[in-house]
């Protein structure tokens, strides 16, 4: 699988940090990855959402299978919620990808050339898209450098356990604490979430 193209100078400059060293170094050869398309991407972070990751695997597999093994958004909008709802997804995510499934041809036209920060305002006009998921597409759809979700726990999990004493910080602080890694904080975020579960976060 081919890693984001910045990701080995990235590895190359954090792997000077001590707090990410040993981090690093477990994970010689993996790195992230864009593995979906960015439909995809956003309905597995839309799924994803304020649940585990195991219980989203098994929503997006249940939804492959009525899919045909293959979840695009012609084929989300030939379910209905009631369809949705049958293999695990609420009712809002239900509406929620429907939604995305209406808007992505449109939002896709629009290109992907802008700040993260324009990028993140667009994807959150979408319903059901809110800055974490924004962000998740991001990172997993485009390969951006420098995402730093705090609002995802697994960061924030990871980071007060590789970094002591960020436990007691809030998340503006954690920010702040965070600027040291500019302008690889995505790489970042990608091993602290292993810190915490060793198989890679993929959307």
């Amino acid at each position: 699988m081919e890693l984001v193209p910045w990701w080995n100078e990235a590895k190359s400059v954090l792997n000077k940090d001590p707090f990410l060293t040993d981090m690093i170094a477990r994970y010689p050869d993996e790195g992230l990855a864009i593995q979906n398309e960015p439909f995809v991407t956003l309905a597995r972070a839309i799924i994803g959402q304020q649940i585990s990751v195991t219980a989203a695997d098994t929503v997006w597999k249940r939804l492959e299978a009525i899919c045909g093994g293959n979840v695009t958004a012609s084929r989300i909008l030939g379910l209905t919620v009631d369809d949705l709802r049958s293999v695990g997804c609420s009712f809002r995510k239900g509406e929620y990808l429907i939604h995305v499934a209406e808007r992505i041809d449109e939002f896709l036209q629009e290109g992907f050339d802008a700040e993260d920060s324009v990028l993140i305002k667009r994807l959150t006009e979408l319903r059901g898209v809110g800055p974490w998921t924004a962000e998740m597409f991001l990172i997993f759809a485009l390969g951006k450098s420098d995402v730093f979700p705090i609002g995802d726990i697994g960061l924030i999990r990871g980071l007060q356990q590789v970094v002591p004493e960020t436990v007691n910080m809030d998340s503006k602080e954690m920010v702040r604490f965070a600027e040291r890694w500019k302008p690889w904080r995505t790489a970042v975020t990608w091993y602290l979430w292993r810190v915490i579960d060793p198989e890679p976060v993929a959307y």
